[in-house]
């Protein structure tokens, strides 16, 4: 039992009359078991439970034993996920006003907060692979976007790319900029051993992870950790606004307990899921229609299966609906599996036989190839002067050669198709409706395929 779950478990125990929230009192009224133990522990600030935005007793101590993990020399327990990180690194390292080297497939939280802050992108594209999968960023790329005032890259990937982020680091503070490093899906990097090591080890300065992406904590918890603690203050005061004032407690409780698991976890058993992992690559190569890409050079916890066609999400839904198998993402060409340490020989077994029952029952018919071409949208105003303007919709088929007012983007993962500010030209109005078409999950269309447009 970690120490935040211990002190309130000894809490539980007394007898205290709750005269503050919340409202429940930690009783319980309904019936539903998993309620009755989850009230006991969901409190407030009270005394002796510290206060996480302006920690000075447990919590502090928690968030230094989270900054050990991460090799971070400070570190924030975020309750509003890493978008609350991503929001509070790039608001801290970036002036109003000011430039950022960013990722043209980052988050939306990325854009978010340079619409808060009215910040111009300088955008970097990357190498991607027939599938629209980001194979790489050069430096070179990233040093034809001139002065900015921090860089922001994603690795690992959605998919598992891992960049070069020692390389990035080193010319990124040479050229006097900071770097910031979504690393949402890369929580288990901070275990080392078989991992590849994490952001803030390879020089980033500020590194986001999401603790219950791949990690064991409850949804909706992360880390932001910072290399230098002179950069805590700044960060402390943007995480005041973009993370809740009222923390949950159950959720800092899971955030705990995730870090001792994953500090728990032995050589063996790591290397026994790896051998697991290696063998359902192996026992897949025989499959006709999909092929499961080589953790070799990725993140391993990422079972990436390519398709000869576009039946991405067809696929999802037969292994959903037909083996009771649910799958991360659909995209047209590839279908996005997590593996983690929490998955059993058993789960892995049912995932090989699914894949060649589908492969020998369904068959495809392939089309002439897949093709995937990089879209360098037109930038007519920064995404800051489009959100918020009025705006009007239309079709997206009428769309073509007007200016977004909103974003649009794919979700999961939340990867932006089309920034606020750019011309909606004839690829991406093709780019998006065949991601619709093909089933993928599209913000920034409504029901009748309508955007805003300014």
């Amino acid at each position: 039992m970690g120490k935040l779950s211990e002190a309130l478990s000894e809490y539980e125990k007394k007898d205290i009359a709750a005269f503050h929230m919340p409202g429940h009192k930690r009783r319980y009224k309904g019936q539903d078991p998993f309620f009755t133990e989850f009230y006991k522990r969901d409190i407030t600030e009270i005394e002796d439970f510290d206060d996480l935005h302006d920690p000075s007793g447990i919590l502090k101590n928690l968030q230094e034993e989270a900054a050990e993990f991460m090799g971070a020399e400070e570190c924030f327990y975020l309750v509003n996920g890493s978008t609350a990180g991503v929001l509070s690194a790039i608001s801290a390292a970036v002036p109003k006003g000011g430039k950022l080297i960013i990722q043209r497939d980052s988050h939306m939280s990325a854009y978010h907060a340079m619409m808060l802050k009215n910040i111009t992108p300088l955008y970097v594209y990357g190498e991607h692979d027939e599938h629209g999968i980001c194979t790489g960023i050069s430096l070179e790329e990233i040093k034809a976007c001139g002065p900015a005032d921090a860089c922001f890259i994603t690795s690992p990937s959605y998919e598992g790319g891992i960049l070069d982020i020692e390389a990035i680091a080193g010319y990124v503070h040479s050229a006097g900029m900071k770097l910031i490093v979504d690393a949402a899906h890369g929580a288990h990097f901070c275990m080392g051993g078989i991992f590849p090591a994490n952001a803030l080890r390879q020089g980033a300065d500020y590194e986001v992870i999401s603790v219950h992406k791949t990690l064991s904590a409850p949804t909706q918890t992360a880390l932001l950790g910072l290399k230098d603690r002179s950069l805590r203050d700044s960060v402390s005061a943007y995480l005041d606004i973009f993370q809740s004032s009222s923390p949950s407690y159950p959720l800092m409780c899971g955030i705990e307990e995730s870090i001792n698991l994953a500090r728990g976890i032995s050589e063996k058993e790591a290397v026994d899921w790896f051998r697991l992992r290696k063998d359902t690559e192996d026992k897949c190569r025989e499959l006709k229609h999909f092929k499961l890409r080589s953790m070799e050079g990725t993140d391993p916890y990422k079972l990436l299966i390519l398709l000869k066609d576009k039946s991405g999400v067809r696929i999802a839904k037969m292994l959903r609906e037909s083996y009771g198998i649910e799958a991360e993402m659909a995209m047209p060409s590839y279908l996005l599996l997590i593996s983690t340490a929490a998955d059993t020989k058993e789960d892995h077994d049912r995932l090989v036989k699914a894949l060649y029952e589908i492969d020998g029952e369904y068959g495809y018919e392939a089309e002439d190839g897949l093709c995937y071409e990089t879209i360098k949208p037109l930038v007519r105003m920064k995404p800051s002067e489009a959100f918020g303007a009025a705006y009007r919709k239309l079709a997206l088929k009428e769309a073509e050669g007007l200016v977004s007012a909103g974003p649009v983007i794919a979700y999961p993962p939340g990867r932006v198709l089309l920034a606020p500010g750019e011309e909606v030209t004839k690829e991406i109005c093709s780019r998006i409706g065949a991601l619709y078409e093909s089933g993928v999950s599209i913000r920034g269309l409504d029901k009748d395929m309508r955007i805003k447009l300014l």
